[in-house]
């Protein structure tokens, strides 16, 4: 019988598809470099990019910061202003209420009767004069009682003047709300 060797050209197959398989390998190998850097890179700029993104938003949340501040400012601005403006209508409210009760006090006052002080305290109102007689004092007290300005008149002192021409009085009256005042 013949023998054939065929180790040798088995040997040689082996060792090629060795070499196949480990330059197989090796391609595999760069590629999987290849894609893991790659892969890295993109990683990289993706990171980039959400810090610049997170850069951004934090500059326009320190600008909205900023306007929430400015809002803050403007409320306060806002209801000091309104405030003025209630003070003000309020004092223009109350303008006319003082002129109606110097009218009604020189309707109310009788010939031969002058005031020397007038003060005021909230709704009262003090009174003091000279009138040339005690019925001159009477008159004024029943006019502020029937006027629509003042209730309540209390005569507090009355006292002779000292040349005997008149007497002094202090007279306190209630203003009311009747009448618009």
């Amino acid at each position: 019988m013949a023998t054939v060797n065929l180790l040798p050209w088995r040997a040689e197959i082996r060792k090629e598809r060795q070499r196949q398989f480990i330059g197989i390998l090796g391609c595999t190998i760069l590629c999987a470099i290849a894609v893991l850097v790659l892969r890295n890179h993109m990683i990289k700029i993706s990171i980039e990019n959400q810090t610049a993104r997170n850069q951004m938003i934090r500059l326009a949340i320190t600008e909205i910061d900023g306007k929430i501040g400015q809002i803050g400012e403007f409320k306060e601005t806002k209801s000091q202003l309104l405030q003025r403006i209630e003070v003000i209508h309020n004092l223009q409210g109350n303008r006319s209420s003082i002129v109606r009760v110097f009218d009604e006090l020189a309707r109310s006052t009788p010939e031969g009767l002058y005031f020397t002080h007038l003060s005021m305290a909230g709704k009262g109102l003090n009174l003091q004069g000279v009138a040339e007689s005690n019925s001159d004092i009477s008159k004024l007290m029943r006019r502020l009682d029937d006027s629509t300005s003042f209730t309540e008149p209390n005569l507090t002192a009355v006292k002779a003047k000292p040349t005997g021409e008149g007497s002094l009085f202090d007279l306190s009256v209630s203003r009311t709300q009747r009448g618009g005042v």
